[in-house]
């Protein structure tokens, strides 16, 4: 995020079971994919995400989502973990965060293990 909700991208559970990534760039979302069902309260998960110019992928459980190809990154500055400008606040564990300085192909974002 940059601070506000103008730019930002963010994973979260939008109910107890349904995984969801939204994106906004300078105000314009960005899309936001979601994977209905996909989380069962008490068992580990996994959001895999990648994104550059017109390329945005989701990997959820090792379930591929449709890719993005009209996405304009977000200008980010921090990370927040647990909540985006007070928004969307998350209540549990994460166990890794990994960053990359390329966009990962899909099969690269389906080999990152649940830990």
């Amino acid at each position: 995020t940059d601070g506000t909700t103008n730019n930002y991208l963010e994973a979260y559970l939008s109910s107890a079971s349904t995984m969801r990534v939204a994106a906004a760039s300078g105000g314009v979302g960005q899309g936001d994919l979601v994977t209905s069902n996909a989380y069962t309260p008490g068992q580990t998960s996994k959001i895999a995400a990648t994104n550059s110019l017109n390329a945005s992928k989701r990997d959820f459980d090792g379930v591929a989502q449709t890719e993005n190809t009209t996405y304009t990154p977000p200008t980010v500055t921090q990370i927040n973990v647990g909540h985006v400008a007070t928004l969307s606040v998350f209540n549990g564990p994460v166990n890794h965060i990994y960053g990359s300085k390329r966009n990962l192909s899909q099969l690269e974002l389906w080999a990152i293990n649940k830990p």
